[in-house]
Formats: C-alpha cells, structure tokens, sequence
C-alpha cells in the first residue's frame, strides 16, 4: 500500500509540474504572438520576409549536409552514422535527424490535432493583438481547474465583440430563438434503444440534413430519392434539429439520450439556423450561444425532471455544447447528466463535474477536434481516444486520413466508435461500460425531434 501511494503521488507531482511546464510554454507563444499581432502591417510584411529568408536558408543547409553524406569524406561518415542512429528515435530528435540526414521518423504530419495544437497559442496571440481595439498586452490566464490556458476562449471573446460592433454598424438586431417540436420529422414509434457508445456516435448522423447530391440524401419522408419513405430515425432532419430519446425500463424510471449535431452554416452573419459560426464563436467564448439555449430549451419540452438520468452526445460543434451544458453549475440542479459523449469536438477548456462520465472521441487528422488549443483534460471520469485513421483496418476509414473534412464527417467517428468496442484498451472499455450501464435494461423507446431558429424581432409599425 506504501508503495502503491508513493506511486499515487509521483504521478500527481509529475503532472503538475507537467501542467506548469504547459502553461509557461502556451504563456511565451501566446506572448510573442500578441507582440507580432500589435506591430501592425509593416512588422507582419518584415516577419514574412524574415521567416521565408531563414526557411530559404535551411532548405540551403539541410540539401548541403544531404549531398555531403554521399560523399566519402569524414563529414560523410558521420552523417552516415548519425543516419543509423536516428533511425531509431521518435520525437523531436527523430524529427531532426530526419532533416539532416532523411533517415529516422518522417515529420508529423501538419494535419494531426497533435501538430495544430501547439500552434493555436500563437495564433490566438497572433489575432487578439492584431484586432483593432485589443487587449494591451497578451492575456494568459491560470487556467481552469484542469491546468489549461484558454487561449482560445480569450481569442473568440475578441472576435465575439467584434461581431457585435459589425452589427451596430451594420444596424442588425439580434434575432429571437424559438424552440419547438418538429412538424417535419414526427414522433417515432418505438425502437431499438442505443446500448453503448456506438450507437450513440451512430445517432448523431440522424440530426443532420442530408448534403444534395449525397447518395444517402433523404427523399421526402426521409428515405432515399426515388424510393419510398424510410422509417423515422433515418438521415436527412430539418435544418437546427435536436433529438431526444425517452428510455424506459420495466420497473417506469426513465433515461435520456439527448443528441446534438454541429455546425450546419458557414456564413459569417447570423441566419435562421443556429447551427452556424457566430454560435461556435459564443460556445469557445464561454458566452451565451444559440445552440446551447437550443440544448436546454429542447430538454425542458422533451418533460426530462430532476433526478433522471441523461446522457449528452454530439458531434463537433454540438459536442461542444453538450459539455457546456453538463458543466453549467446553474443547469445541474434541474439536469441530472451523467455522461457526456463527443466526437470531433473541442471540449478540452472544458470542465465537467467529477460524477460526469465524459468520452471523447478524436482523430489525429482531424483539425476541429484541436482548435481549442489545449488538450482534453486526463481525469478518473473523462476518457479520450486519439485514432490514426491511417492504421484502421478497413479502406474506407484509411481513405478518411488524407483529408480532414473527411476525417471530421460523423461517418468516420461511428466506424471509429464501432472499432473501439473489443479492441482490448483498458480504459475505453472502463467508460464504455459506464456509459452502456446507464443504457442498459430499456425496453420501450419514446423519440422526438426538436427544431431551433432563429426568428426576426416584430417590426417597429407591425401589429400583433
């Protein structure tokens, strides 16, 4: 047991000092971006300049040392030596050795979360001293409890402001958000209700609009163009659409699965549907957003009382919201959340209560799933699976690693999902079991969909 607690305390004092050591690194990248960011055009024109000098001449120096390894000189003995050594090394002395001497680990590969996250703190810096009116100097704040800087929170609450200002100037008011049970996509009868992690993922693809020209575009009714209507639960959902799952079991205590899709517009205004980027910019800006008014409001129509259990999934930017909601101090005294289930979302500036279960599921090509700039918090309750799609199994999945749209579609994350069950990891089946617990023993299941929008606020002249 004494060793057992030495142990305990080692790991706690290792990953404190390993949080410090973060957050001094994120405060000085945070830093010299602001400095760049508030040295305005001319000191932007200079750095380019000077950055694509000093890459010019180490593309210069590395091809010289390349060309000198062929050589038979002592120069290109050593190199050959170093060469065999480098083979076996990883990390940045792996990376290093690979520029040299082209022997060892290749380079990352820019689109891994594990290659962008480094780089968000100076392009956070970057854009809060860039933008007119910003902070004086780079803002590093301690961090959450989880030992994180957010850089990225800091970064949308400039951007978020300045939306603000767009809209004065603009003489845009702010629309209403309404909430209401769909007319489009009826209650469905009853069903197989979702028993792990899969489904849940699975689920998500049901909240979205199916793409124009996807062959699993929903037709009218929801199936496939040209054939006959699909059952209720099928792809293809109006735009702005949450699901929520009533699970019974034998003895009448009920459960929830409430299920959020993520971004659906990519305009910079605001339009009817809250789906869109001014609601990321509020959700990263810890602010309020649409969306998660949306989540609550959808909950409290559904009939979800105090004390039954609910389990949150989405996906991207609906991922996001979920985790605002379990971690939202006000919403716990009237949503008893339990588990949160993500897949491609940000959700690592994030802190969910310590009975939450929290999974997250991320792809290493995946660039959305990094854009917080930090990574997820590693806690008894919280779970993450980084996947390489490039080792999966399967083609289609490998296919998904050499584009990050693909990589962040719904699609992959369920076969991910599917692929992680059995797989033999200690703590994905750990919270796969937690999470199938609250699952388990359903026998009915009572679906609605709920439609968010945004409506105009009444005219000045306009009569009720």
């Amino acid at each position: 047991d004494r060793t057992a607690a030495d142990v305990r305390t080692a790991v706690r004092g290792y990953a404190a000092a390993e949080s410090a050591a973060g957050r001094v690194v994120r405060g000085i990248q945070v830093g010299a971006g602001h400095a760049l960011g508030t040295s305005g055009p001319v000191g932007w024109v200079l750095a380019a300049a000077g950055g694509l000098t000093l890459a010019a001449v180490a593309a210069q120096r590395v091809v010289t040392l390349r060309l000198l390894r062929r050589t038979p000189t002592a120069t290109g003995v050593t190199l050959n030596a170093l060469s065999r050594w480098t083979r076996t090394l990883e990390g940045p002395a792996g990376l290093v050795g690979w520029v040299l001497v082209g022997e060892g680990p290749p380079p990352p590969d820019p689109r891994q979360t594990g290659v962008l996250e480094p780089v968000l703190p100076f392009v956070g810096g970057f854009l809060r001293g860039a933008l007119p009116g910003g902070a004086p100097g780079p803002v590093v704040v301690a961090g959450t409890a989880s030992g994180q800087v957010p850089v990225a929170a800091g970064t949308a609450e400039e951007l978020w402001g300045w939306v603000g200002v767009a809209r004065w100037l603009t003489g845009t008011v702010p629309s209403g958000l309404v909430v209401a049970r769909s007319l489009t996509r009826p209650p469905g009868p009853a069903q197989a209700p979702p028993r792990g992690i899969p489904d849940l993922v699975a689920g998500i693809e049901r909240t979205y609009p199916a793409p124009p020209g996807d062959p699993g575009a929903a037709g009218p009714g929801g199936g496939p163009p040209g054939q006959p209507p699909a059952p209720a639960g099928s792809a293809g959902a109006g735009a702005g659409t949450i699901e929520v799952k009533e699970l019974r079991r034998p003895d009448g205590t009920r459960t929830w699965v409430v299920t959020v899709p993520g971004t659906q517009e990519w305009g910079p205004v605001q339009g009817p549907n809250p789906f869109d980027l001014t609601s990321n910019l509020g959700l990263v800006a810890r602010g309020a957003d649409d969306v998660t008014a949306a989540v609550v409001r959808a909950m409290e129509l559904a009939g979800i009382r105090p004390g039954e259990p609910v389990v949150l999934t989405g996906h991207s930017q609906g991922g996001i919201a979920a985790a605002a909601v379990a971690a939202a101090p006000a919403l716990q005294e009237r949503f008893d959340v339990r588990a949160v289930v993500t897949a491609g979302s940000p959700v690592g500036t994030i802190d969910l209560p310590p009975d939450v279960v929290g999974v997250h599921l991320e792809h290493a090509t995946d660039l959305v799933a990094g854009c917080d700039a930090a990574p997820n918090p590693d806690t008894p309750t919280r779970t993450t699976a980084v996947v390489d799609l490039g080792a999966a199994p399967d083609a289609a999945t490998r296919a998904a690693a050499a584009s990050p749209l693909a990589s962040h579609q719904v699609r992959t994350y369920a076969r991910t999902a599917a692929g992680l069950e059995g797989a033999g990891d200690p703590r994905w089946d750990a919270a796969s079991a937690q999470v199938a617990a609250l699952l388990a023993d359903t026998t009915t299941v009572g679906t609605a969909w709920y439609s968010a929008v945004r409506v105009p606020p009444p005219s000045p002249g306009a009569r009720g």
